[in-house]
């Protein structure tokens, strides 16, 4: 599947969907159940929202979307059951008609953030970053400490060319979630694209600390060695690298 927020250096958004979780095992079980359970009452909104959380949770995403059609049918308020719609319409690359439903579960609550962080991950599929960025500044306005949307909104600034403002935002989520080596190498590759080869090593050195079996952060800092001289450094890492690999 293709990652969210493919143009810019991000984590993945996640949704809570009901069924996320599951074993497969236990997903067509629980399908079962609420095939049953709709049977006995074909309006039975909680029924079709289940079983579309283990539709969704096997991948069968058609049928998720059919199910949650008809959740939203039965309770035409029900924001949630608008959002997982989108991300099954993501799912499917039908991205205009995720975005008509992530702007239908917004209308309906607009202080949920994180119908706003699915909001802009289509937004920046769609190459619309700008967008994206007001969506996840919004996101941010009414969750501050909403790390994936920060974190997000500082790819998307990277993308825009807007360094200092991508900073702020990695710094900003780094003191919110210190431990998470992630931020940390991406900030160390921003730095390191602004010629400041000196804070990126320190910041690729700290990845590494808190997550020494990533390959991909010892391959970056072996490459910075590499344009530094460090030799010997440079052939520890790449080794490193390709043991991870393997």
């Amino acid at each position: 599947m293709r990652k969210l927020f493919s143009l810019c250096v991000v984590v993945f958004l996640t949704c809570t969907i009901s069924g996320i979780g599951q074993s497969k095992a236990d997903s067509k079980k629980w399908i079962i159940e609420q095939t049953k359970a709709i049977k006995a009452n074909p309006s039975n909104g909680k029924a079709y929202a289940y079983r579309a959380g283990s539709y969704y949770a096997l991948e069968k995403y058609p049928e998720a979307l059919k199910d949650y059609s008809k959740v939203i049918q039965l309770e035409p308020d029900n924001s949630v059951a608008y959002e997982q719609r989108g991300w099954c319409n993501r799912y499917l690359d039908k991205l205009p008609e995720a975005v008509v439903d992530f702007t239908y579960a917004i209308r309906i609550d607009p202080k949920n953030s994180s119908f706003y962080n699915s909001r802009a991950g289509v937004y920046c599929e769609q190459n619309l970053i700008k967008e994206a960025v007001e969506d996840l500044s919004k996101a941010v306005e009414i969750s501050p400490a909403d790390t994936a949307a920060i974190s997000n909104r500082a790819g998307c600034y990277v993308h825009l060319g807007k360094t200092k403002e991508a900073l702020a935002d990695y710094s900003t989520v780094m003191k919110l979630r210190p431990k998470e080596a992630s931020y940390y190498h991406s900030r160390g590759s921003l730095y390191l694209s602004i010629g400041k080869t000196i804070d990126a090593l320190a910041d690729f050195n700290t990845a590494i600390k808190l997550d020494p079996k990533e390959a991909s952060y010892y391959q970056t800092r072996g490459s910075v060695y590499q344009n530094l001289g460090r030799t010997r450094e440079a052939a520890f890492d790449f080794a490193r690298a390709k043991v991870l690999k393997n």
